[in-house]
This record gives C-alpha cells, structure tokens and sequence, in this order.
C-alpha cells in the first residue's frame, strides 16, 4: 500500500468512527428546524456570515459554502450536536460559526485540509471566525 492509500486508509477510518460516535452526522431523515426530538434532528442552515441560510442564497449559484447544525436527541434525552462546513469554492474564505443560546464552543474533529487526520482537537467560541482553504470541509462537535 502507497503513503497516499495509508492516508485515505486512515480518513476513511476516522470518519466512520466519528459518524459511529456522533449521531447528529448520522440523521435518520430529512429533521425539523424548531427543536430535536427522538426519530427527528433538529437541523438548521447557516451561511458563511454565521446567519440563517436565507432562500435567496439556496438559489444564488455563487453560494459556494453551506454550514450546518445538527442536533440529535436520543430516546434517553441524550443530546448530540455537530457543525458541518462545506465550502465549494477554489478560494479561500472565512467562515463565522453560528451563535446560539445552547452552544459554548465547536470542537474540531477533521478538516479535509490535511491529507492524513489529525489528533490535535481545537476549540472555537461561536460567532469566531474560521479560515477555510478551496474546497474544503470542516467538521466540529458543537457542545
């Protein structure tokens, strides 16, 4: 096996254990946006100015960047939340991660920005801004 199939060995692992472990990046369905329920995410959109994806930016094609929020909630009351930054474009962008009353911090779990993950974890406050090089992904644990 080449260095580069050790390295796509290792996301792909990486990334199935993160899905495993988190099951807001998992949905079961399409969710809701006023708040998450058993067999329901509540999920919302955000543009990369941290605000609510308003629906002419859905139709816009220059909107190359979506952020979303995913929150489960498990039959226990157990809650689980992730944040998800796509962006799609071949520039690179700042991105300011959605401000809510529930969440204190993002914790980032992968970026696609490195060819191999990566152990070191770090935390970003809501409403901070993130650099995000082309086409990249960024996948947090909102808590």
């Amino acid at each position: 096996v080449t260095e580069d199939g050790k390295a796509l060995e290792q996301t792909f692992a990486r990334l199935a254990q993160l899905r495993q472990a988190n099951p807001s990046l998992r949905s079961p369905n399409f969710g809701n946006f006023e708040e998450p329920i058993p067999g329901s995410d509540m999920i919302k959109w955000f543009n990369a100015a941290g605000e609510i994806m308003p629906a002419e930016q859905w139709d816009n094609p220059e909107n190359r960047t979506l952020v979303r929020l995913s929150v489960n909630l498990d039959e226990a009351g157990n809650k689980n939340a992730s944040l998800m930054v796509i962006h799609g474009a071949e520039t690179e962008i700042s991105v300011t991660l959605p401000t809510s009353e529930d969440l204190s911090s993002y914790e980032l779990l992968w970026t696609s920005e490195h060819s191999e993950p990566t152990a070191d974890a770090t935390r970003h406050a809501p409403g901070e801004q993130v650099s995000l090089t082309d086409a990249s992904i960024l996948v947090f644990r909102a808590n």
